[in-house]
This record gives structure tokens, sequence and C-alpha cells, in this order.
């Protein structure tokens, strides 16, 4: 288990996918417990999409303000350096744009979702169709 950096008392993991995790406190993201250095949007990202292993465009907005007053080329910058910290800590996993949806969280050595099941109001051959 990770631990505080300040403190040195264990950090439960509050968001997971395989060893992925979002920790509590400190809000730190890690990989097999090396923490990734995210800015807090980037994290706020982060955590919406490992929450249910995908993210509307409405959800991801909503995560960076609270109001979900965020401009779509914000949006894009802060997820295009989510993905490539992601692909520098050598994650398998990526973060792949839907068409007029949001995001999903995929294995890259499968090009399949993480998710058990699609998310709602989203075709299951668009969540986990395979990349080409």
């Amino acid at each position: 288990m990770l631990k505080c950096p300040t403190c040195d008392q264990p950090m439960p993991a509050i968001v997971e996918v395989g060893a992925l995790r979002v920790h509590s406190g400190a809000h730190l993201v890690s990989w097999h417990g090396k923490i990734i250095s995210l800015t807090d949007a980037e994290r706020s990202l982060v955590k919406a999409i490992l929450t249910k292993g995908s993210a509307t465009w409405q959800e991801l907005k909503e995560a960076l303000h609270p109001d979900g007053d965020v401009s779509t080329n914000l949006l894009n910058v802060v997820l295009s350096r989510v993905r490539r910290k992601l692909k520098e800590a050598k994650v398998p996993y990526g973060i792949q744009n839907v068409r007029s949806w949001g995001v999903i969280l995929v294995d890259h050595d499968t090009s399949l979702s993480v998710r058990k099941k699609p998310p709602t109001h989203m075709p299951a051959e668009t969540a986990l169709h395979r990349r080409h």
C-alpha cells in the first residue's frame, strides 16, 4: 500500500483499475505503487474516468469545474497531458474518445474497454470494439 509522503501513514485507494489507483488523502495517482505526477486537473479527470471506466464529456467538464463551465479546448489539452503521462508511466491503459459521448478506458494490449459492461446510452459495439 502506498504511504503518505508527509506522515508515512498508509493511503488506501479510493478508485482503482488493476494497479492504477487514485489514493485518498493526498489525492495521488499511482501505478504499481509508483506515484504519477499529475496536476489537480489531471487527477480529477483520472478519478472521473476510473470511477466507472468511462465518462461523458459533461462528467469530465464537471470534474474540472463544479458547474461544468470548461471549454472543449481546455478539456482536450488536459486529456492529452493525462494520456501522455500515463504512457510515460508505462500504464497499459489508454483513454479513448467515443464520438459524441465521452471517453472510455481501454487496455492497450487488447484494445478493449476495461469496463465489464458498456456505459448507459452508448451501444455495446462502440464500447467494446477493437481499434484499427
